[in-house]
C-alpha cells in the first residue's frame, strides 16, 4: 500500500471552512477600518481643538477690547466728576441722561465681570497651555452659545450708551443754546437800559447848554461897572 505524504499547512488549509476564511478576512478588514478610524478620529480631534483655541482665543480679544472700553468710559465719567465736583451738570433732559449713562456704564463693568468669569471656567484662568485639549474642548462647547449671548448683549449694552451719549450731547448744546439766547436778550435789555439812559444825559446836557448864563455869571470886562452889590462889598 502507498502513504500519502501532505504538508501540514496543505492538511490545515483543506480543514478550513468558507466561514472560517470569510471570518478572517473579517477581522483583519475590521482591524484595519479601526486604525483608520482612529487616524481620522485623532485628526479630527487636533482640527477641533485647533478650532476651540482659536475659537477661545478670538473670545479673549473680544472681551479684553470690551473692557477696554468700559475702562475708558468710566474714566472719563469719573474725570469730569474729579474735576468740578461741586458744579452742577446740566438740568432737565441733560441731567435725565446722565443718569442713563451711569446706570448704563454700570450695567457694563457687571457683563464684563461675567464675562471673564466665564472665560476663566473654559480656559481654566491663566493656565489654558496647560488643560487638556479635552477638558477645554468639553468646557467650551458647554458655555459657546452663553458666551455668545453675553458678548452680543455687551455690544448691544456698547451701542445703547453710545446713543445715550449722543442724547447727551443734543441736550447740551439744546441747554447752551437756551443760555446763549436769554444771555443775548438780557444782554439787549441792558443795551436799550444804556441807550435810553445815554439819550436822557445828551438831551439834559443839550438842554442845559440852551440855558441863558444868569447876570451873576457874566463876567466884567474893563470898563464895565460892577454891581452895585459887588460894589459895597
Amino acid at each position: 500500500m502507498e502513504t500519502s505524504h501532505q504538508h501540514p499547512i496543505s492538511i490545515v488549509m483543506s480543514q478550513d471552512s468558507p466561514l472560517s476564511i470569510a471570518a478572517s478576512l473579517t477581522g483583519i478588514l475590521t482591524f484595519v477600518f479601526a486604525v483608520t478610524a482612529g487616524f481620522y478620529a485623532r485628526a479630527i480631534s487636533l482640527r477641533s481643538a485647533i478650532d476651540t483655541q482659536a475659537e477661545v482665543s478670538s473670545l479673549l480679544e473680544k472681551i479684553d477690547f470690551l473692557e477696554t472700553e468700559t475702562d475708558m468710559l468710566n474714566n472719563a465719567y469719573l474725570a469730569s466728576q474729579i474735576r468740578h465736583p461741586h458744579r452742577t451738570y446740566g438740568t432737565g433732559d441733560f441731567k435725565y441722561f446722565q443718569g442713563l449713562y451711569s446706570q448704563s456704564l454700570h450695567r457694563m463693568r457687571g457683563m464684563d465681570r461675567e464675562l471673564r468669569r466665564a472665560a476663566a471656567h473654559v480656559t481654566g484662568g491663566n493656565s489654558y497651555d496647560k488643560m487638556s485639549r479635552v477638558k477645554t474642548a468639553a468646557n467650551w462647547m458647554a458655555s459657546r452659545n452663553q458666551m455668545h449671548k453675553n458678548i452680543e448683549e455687551r455690544k448691544a449694552e456698547s451701542s445703547r450708551i453710545f446713543q445715550i451719549q449722543l442724547a447727551m450731547l443734543s441736550a447740551k448744546i439744546d441747554e447752551l443754546s437756551y443760555h446763549q439766547n436769554h444771555h443775548n436778550a438780557s444782554c439787549s435789555v441792558v443795551l436799550e437800559e444804556i441807550g435810553s439812559l445815554n439819550s436822557a444825559v445828551e438831551k439834559n446836557f443839550y438842554n442845559a447848554s440852551r440855558v441863558s448864563p444868569s447876570p451873576s455869571a457874566i463876567p466884567c470886562s474893563p470898563g464895565s461897572t460892577p454891581p452895585p452889590e459887588e460894589a459895597l462889598a
